[in-house]
């Protein structure tokens, strides 16, 4: 596997039962990127797509995020901020490790990929590490790899992505 040449080690948890909500909310490292999109009422919607990559922001990750920003989020009146938030770290298209690492490769060590927000996101390979970069300069890394779901797959990152 070229994860394994590359010091990678992904974390597989393959259950065809499970969608990518379900092992969003099996993983506790994702207890508040999960709540925020239940409480954004995006769950149905995660669970009517069938190919998805998640880029999901850690507990850590979110904690980074000042207390206030974080609180106007989860307010009723934040709740479409937190919306266009949450549906900038998914991808309608499934990419495991593997692929985001060959088609980095394939097109000059970056890959641009559109968000459901419609924004965009690119990822870069560095010293065999990957890393995504969000439209406002930010890099965050991909700590987690290939939880794989029945609809897609969930990879876990250190930072929220911001969009622009």
């Amino acid at each position: 596997m070229e994860e394994e040449l590359l010091g990678l080690k992904p974390d597989f948890t393959l259950d065809d039962a499970r969608s990518v909500l379900g092992i969003l909310s099996g993983r506790t490292e994702f207890d508040t990127f999960h709540k925020s999109l239940k409480s954004a009422g995006m769950a149905t919607k995660l669970d009517s797509i069938d190919e998805l990559t998640v880029f999901a922001p850690t507990n850590e990750a979110f904690n980074r995020i000042t207390e206030a920003k974080l609180a106007n989020l989860q307010t009723p009146a934040g709740t479409d901020e937190m919306k266009h938030l949450l549906n900038y770290h998914l991808i309608v298209e499934e990419y495991d490790l593997e692929t985001l690492i060959s088609t980095i490769r394939l097109n000059e060590n970056i890959l641009r990929l559109k968000t459901l927000n419609g924004g965009y996101v690119a990822l870069t390979l560095e010293d065999g590490k990957v890393f995504i970069n969000d439209e406002t300069g930010f890099q965050s890394k991909l700590t987690i790899f290939d939880l794989e779901a029945k609809n897609g797959v969930v990879h876990g990152i250190e930072s929220v992505l911001l969009p622009q």
